[in-house]
């Protein structure tokens, strides 16, 4: 089960709601928050697909940044700063929602 974070920034009003901060696991399907550098945004991009039954996975989509396709991502970790103004990061502490 993985765990929903929202994230603002005060300086801009930024605002990030992922799935992935730090590698989340579902029940078929490991995320993990990255920044795309085309986008310039922080998405969750899938790293894995699990299964015990056969499943039929787009290997496109494995890596690579969900709304652009671009394979240029990289871990978003802290201090987390936005992505849009450089600026600090508030919020994730608490899970906002759940996910399987």
């Amino acid at each position: 089960m993985g765990f929903m974070h929202r994230f603002d920034c005060d300086s801009c009003g930024h605002q990030l709601e992922l799935d992935g901060l730090g590698g989340e696991r579902g029940f078929n399907v490991k995320v993990e928050s990255c920044l795309c550098v085309r986008c310039d945004d922080v998405v969750d991009v899938v790293r894995e697909y699990y299964s015990d039954y056969p499943v039929s996975v787009n290997d496109s989509k494995i890596n690579y940044c969900p709304l652009c396709s671009n394979p240029d991502v990289v871990p978003w970790r802290e201090p987390y700063k936005c992505p849009k103004c450089d600026g600090p990061m508030r919020g994730g502490e608490c899970a906002i929602g759940l996910w399987d």
